[in-house]
């Protein structure tokens, strides 16, 4: 996986003008051209699989055909996390909060969204659009094909995550491999996401 967690390529985010709360912070993350993209990948091509964890691939409808555009639909696989509906929005809303991007509350937050999407706010304060996979698993399922398509449960993976580790080894046709903890580290020797650091913790029990 790359270490650049979200680049959005896909999405052609980097042509839009980003407004709202935080949307500079957003634009700056976001990877525009074919060789800045392909760079994030250097020094892995003797793996198997490469990826990366852009989340908004799932809600934004273009991406599977430029996927597609780019590099084919053959010997392409996808894991997605899928939360619950209200839980997700209702999370992605709080955080918002939390880093004083939001000062609405969330059913308020909620009504402005048709209007904070045709201004073009960032995508993180679309909570229903990215909250609705049914139509965006459609797209996958049928230019991919179902097989190459792995849907992981948000509490599933909280609650076994050894499973959903040796179901995903399954899919991807790996053996199964070692975590290092080192890997989900900052430079501080601190866990970059303590739900990420739980997870695999619990794997490696």
């Amino acid at each position: 996986m790359t270490s650049h967690k979200e680049p959005a390529f896909f999405c052609g985010f980097s042509k839009k003008k980003w407004q709202g709360p935080g949307a500079d912070i957003f634009a700056k993350g976001l990877v525009g051209d074919i060789n800045t993209y392909e760079a994030l990948f250097k020094g892995s091509e003797r793996y198997k699989w490469r990826g990366e964890g852009s989340t908004d691939y799932l809600w934004v409808e273009e991406v599977p055909n430029q996927i597609v555009k780019h590099y084919g639909c053959e010997n392409k696989k996808f894991l997605v996390i899928l939360r619950d509906p209200t839980d997700r929005a209702f999370s992605e809303h709080s955080h918002l909060v939390r880093d004083e991007l939001e000062d609405l509350d969330f059913i308020s937050a909620i009504k402005k969204e048709a209007e904070r999407f045709e201004k073009k706010w960032q995508p993180l304060f679309y909570h229903v659009k990215r909250s609705l996979y049914s139509a965006p698993l459609e797209r996958y399922f049928s230019i991919f094909g179902r097989n190459h398509v792995k849907l992981i449960l948000f509490d599933d993976l909280k609650e076994n995550p050894k499973q959903v580790f040796r179901e995903i080894c399954m899919f991807l046709d790996i053996r199964k491999i070692t975590l290092p903890i080192n890997s989900i580290l900052n430079k501080s020797g601190r866990p970059r996401s303590q739900t990420i650091h739980k997870l695999i913790k619990k794997i490696q029990q």
